[in-house]
């Protein structure tokens, strides 16, 4: 992406690097968060940094939006590995966590799997992937939606 909108190849890596540092601190982040604030209020924080992410892609010619970036993508990115067994987790109880963390990490998983190839689509056919990232800032307002019903509902050992 950053190579389509005119930036050198190490800039690119030198992005990508601060993304994966961004990862690693995120992971501890959410960990705390999930831990000291519960699944509503950390799920929303995470969220809202991947919308925000999404976000300052669409902006990143605006000064300031790549520090946002790189920010919020760790929180974000690790969503998939730290908040879902802690959704699953309080959702449903400790019966049968495994099932259930299994079939959530089956979705999540397959639409990993999809993503890029969906993403290489919409950039073949707009060429960019402006109009990818676009579309992918209403990706978690929708999953901020479904999992904090899942959440605010009554998990399996209070019923």
């Amino acid at each position: 992406y950053f190579r389509d909108i005119g930036r050198s190849a190490s800039y690119a890596a030198n992005i990508s690097a601060g993304y994966m540092a961004s990862l690693a601190a995120g992971k501890i982040l959410l960990g705390i968060l999930y831990d000291r604030f519960g699944a509503q209020k950390a799920t929303l924080f995470t969220l809202t940094a991947l919308l925000l992410t999404h976000l300052s892609l669409v902006l990143v010619h605006i000064p300031g939006a790549i520090a946002v970036v790189i920010a919020c993508s760790g929180p974000g990115a690790a969503f998939a590995t730290v908040a879902l067994p802690e959704i699953s987790k309080q959702s449903f109880g400790n019966r049968d966590y495994n099932s259930f963390t299994g079939v959530i990490n089956g979705f999540c998983n397959a639409g990993g799997a999809l993503s890029p190839s969906i993403f290489g689509i919409i950039r073949d056919c707009s060429g960019s992937y402006l109009s990818g990232f676009t579309a992918a800032i209403f990706i978690p307002a929708a999953s901020g939606i479904l999992l904090l019903s899942l959440i605010s509902r009554p998990s399996a050992k209070e019923a």
